[in-house]
């Protein structure tokens, strides 16, 4: 077990390191991850909660089911980063919706060659209705 989070911490810095160094903007290993506001295990400065693991085998829809709850919790887009054993220490896969993704390619192509199609259950609609429900409910206390 201690070897297992030695692993994990260091996958953290390793992956922290290569966020900087790609140019992605800043980026650090967030201290006590599960216990913090912030649910991720690298917090960084583009609103996504990531969660890093370094493995050897991984249950894929374990990792995702945790990236979206804790993404969940702090309103931002989840993303798993995953580093296998044995892959070149540069190399990582992420794991991504293919909403969020699709959002993230369509920014990167520019706004004057995007057909916007509406989402029918996109998270920021999910997230500006519960701030509207607990704005309305904060003001109705003052009735």
């Amino acid at each position: 077990m201690v070897n297992a989070k030695k692993k994990g911490n260091a996958g953290e810095h390793a992956f922290s390191r290569w966020w900087q160094l790609m140019g992605l903007g800043k980026s650090m290993r967030t201290t006590q991850s599960g216990g913090s506001i912030w649910k991720g295990d690298v917090s960084n400065d583009k609103d996504l909660c990531i969660e890093i693991k370094t493995v050897k085998k991984i249950n894929l829809m374990d990792v995702w089911k945790q990236v979206r709850r804790d993404a969940d919790l702090c309103h931002a887009t989840p993303v798993a980063a995953i580093h296998f054993d044995h892959m070149p220490d540069d190399k990582w896969l992420m794991v991504m919706d293919s909403a969020d993704w699709q959002d993230m390619f369509k920014r990167s192509l520019g706004e004057k060659q995007i057909v916007e199609v509406p989402a029918e259950d996109s998270r920021e609609r999910k997230w500006a209705l519960e701030k509207l429900k607990s704005a309305v409910s904060n003001a109705l206390r003052y009735l």
